[in-house]
This record gives C-alpha cells, structure tokens and sequence, in this order.
C-alpha cells in the first residue's frame, strides 16, 4: 500500500485491516519500493491522478481505489492493472485480493474503449468497524468513528451529495464502537460523516461521550440547521458551518436554504449560550455573482457584531472561490476568480480584525485560495 504522507486516511486503513484479516501482510510506504506481490494505491482526489500515473509500477499487480474515483475513473485505467470501484472495507474477507466475482472492478486487460462503467460497489448494510486512532502516539491523536456515509443534502456545488448513497450507521452500533475505545491512550473522539449533526442521535451521541470522561476533540457539521436542532455542545468547541452564498437568494439557488436571519440567530443563541468559537465556510465567486452581493453579507455580519456579549468571540472565515465539481448540477458553470470581490473580503477583515467595542468579535481570515491553485483545481 502506498500513500502519500505519513498518516494513513480512515478507507485505507479499513482496506488494510480487512486484508489483513484475510491473512495478508501489509506495509504502508511513503515512497516507491520494491518486495511486494501486489501495490495499492487509494486516490483521494483528482489531484492525484498525476502521482498514479507517473509513479513506476514496481510489483506485479496495482490497484487502485478511493473517492476520487466516483466521478471518473476513466483517466486512470491505462495505469493500474484493477481499478476497484465502491467501497471495499468488506471486500477482502477471503485470501484472494482480487474476488473472481465482483462487478465493481475494471481489468486494464479486459477493458474496452467507450465501455460502460460497471456498477460502483457500496457498503450496505454499512460494517461493523473498530474504531481508528489516527495520528498515533502525537498531541493530536483522537479516535475516528464512523457514524454515517454520504451526505443527505445535495447542494449544487458539492459533488458528495449526488455521488455516494446516504447511509447511517444505528444507534447500538457507534455506542459499542464507543465502548471499544481505548482512552488510556486518547479521550478525544472524532465522529465523522460528510454532515455529522445530521444523524438523528448526535445530540444523545455526544452526552454518552461526555459520560465516558472522553470528549468531542471536533464539531465538523457543515450545516447550520443541524447544528439549531442540538442542545449539547461543549463550551470550547469550535463551531464550524458552511454559509457557501454571500446572499440569501446564491444560497437558495445552490441549495443551502440559510436566511440572514438564521445567520444571526445562529451566532445569538450560541452566544448567548457561552460559546465564544466559530468558524463558518464561504465559497464565493459563482458565475451569476455580483460586486454588490458583497453588501448584502457585510450588513449581516454588522448586526452580528453588535450582538450584546459576555465575553470576546473569536470568528474564522475560510475564503473559496467556486471550483465546478463533477456529478453536480453546477459541473459546467465557469468559474471566477473574482480579484475585485477579493478586495472587498480583505478590506471587510480589515475592518472587522478587532472589536470596535470590549467584549466583541475578533475576525480572522482563517484563508483564501490562491489564484494558480484555484486554476488547477479547477
């Protein structure tokens, strides 16, 4: 298995412990080498296809698999001897690596130009998995349970939504996986899923958490009315949730039914409940967006900031400019890298990087994509 960073993701781990179980010995390694019957990669994202396909083949078999290859797995076929399609976390419970019968995989061999591409395979129901400690023996070590798969939203720009079936795991399943933690050598729990709070027992989750002694060492939803429905939040904990349209009728168009009006009663209640962390996601530059638009955003956050406090509020915004992804509605809408719009974000953070009043919001610009990696993502 090949990766390209020290730090294993969660599907490859679970491919590894699946092969494993079936009696295989498997070495993760950062670079190239040679010694092994079979090399696997798992294709995070299309930015990665290069690295396939320019890394020499140094075993008599590869395989590769991962989310990337949802959308198109096309492009890599000429390059890896199998292409596994899906999900793969129970597809190795018998000694043999490639199964004689599995639809979901292309053979280079076999493979025909213009083919139609085989069913994707998918996980149902989902697999009972220990949970995964991820970041090993370091400060930011935390345990890693799965608590749901794909997303139950389908917001236009984001391609999980229409690409992968939505799933969840039950209730009894992630309280046992909670129980199979060992917080000798972590208390913090990350529960993940593309939209976390959406699961109907999050809430009743995270007070079992809290009743362990361990913690929630993350909030990952992206959705700012799943987050309204919860009533158990840890004070500290940083609070994160996708906006993704600078007005109300962007948001509509794209999907994320979030009015002005929620934006704010989202940072009063939470405010007023003690939370001082927030950190909220923007894409801008759609294709229909205009200059103004800009306005419509700062005026809400202007009546966010005159909120009455108990104490400072510290309030990231990751800047992304809009980036067409496959299988999604807006997958042939042009992109922009809008410099005059980007102007007017950095003149908002200088405005807003500190409180005009003593408590109140400091504004940080927690990131904006660069010109030439937005080109190349796009």
């Amino acid at each position: 298995a090949k990766t390209t960073g020290h730090v294993l993701s969660i599907g490859a781990f679970f491919v590894k412990s699946g092969l494993e179980r079936a009696g295989h010995q498997v070495t993760i390694v950062d670079l190239p080498q040679t010694g092994f019957d079979v090399e696997m990669f798992s294709v995070h994202h299309v930015t990665d296809f290069r690295a396939v396909v320019t890394m020499p083949q140094q075993s008599p078999i590869r395989i590769c698999g991962g989310h990337a290859l949802y959308t198109n797995p096309r492009p890599l076929i000429p390059f890896s001897d199998y292409l596994f399609l899906g999900e793969w976390d129970t597809g190795f419970q018998h000694a043999e690596i490639i199964p004689k019968a599995a639809p979901a995989i292309i053979a280079k061999d076999a493979w025909q130009k213009g083919s139609p591409l085989p069913p994707y395979r998918i996980e149902t129901p989902l697999p009972q998995l220990l949970p995964y400690l991820n970041h090993d023996e370091t400060g930011s070590a935390a345990w890693y349970i799965e608590i749901a798969r794909g997303c139950p939203f389908a917001c236009h720009y984001c391609e999980l939504g229409h690409s992968v079936n939505y799933r969840r795991y039950a209730k009894s399943s992630i309280l046992a996986a909670i129980d199979a933690c060992d917080f000798s050598k972590t208390r913090k729990i990350n529960f993940f899923a593309p939209d976390e709070a959406s699961h109907p027992d999050y809430a009743e989750l995270l007070d079992y958490v809290l009743s362990k002694g361990a913690f929630p060492s993350g909030f990952a939803s992206m959705r700012m009315d799943t987050v309204q429905r919860l009533s158990t939040l840890r004070r500290n904990t940083l609070i994160r949730c996708g906006v993704d349209g600078l007005t109300e009728s962007t948001r509509q168009r794209v999907g994320k039914q979030i009015t002005n009006n929620m934006l704010f009663d989202h940072f009063e209640r939470l405010t007023q409940a003690g939370h001082t962390n927030f950190k909220l996601f923007m894409i801008f530059g759609y294709e229909w967006e205009v200059l103004s638009d800009f306005d419509e955003f700062e005026k809400t956050m202007r009546r966010i900031f005159a909120l009455p406090l108990k104490k400072n509020v510290s309030l990231r915004i990751k800047w992304t400019p809009f980036i067409p992804q496959p299988s999604t509605p807006l997958a042939r809408s042009i992109p922009r890298y809008d410099r005059a719009m980007i102007a007017k974000i950095e003149r908002f953070h200088t405005l807003f990087a500190r409180p005009k009043r003593t408590p109140g919001f400091f504004v940080e610009n927690d990131g904006l994509m660069a010109e030439h990696t937005h080109k190349h993502q796009c």
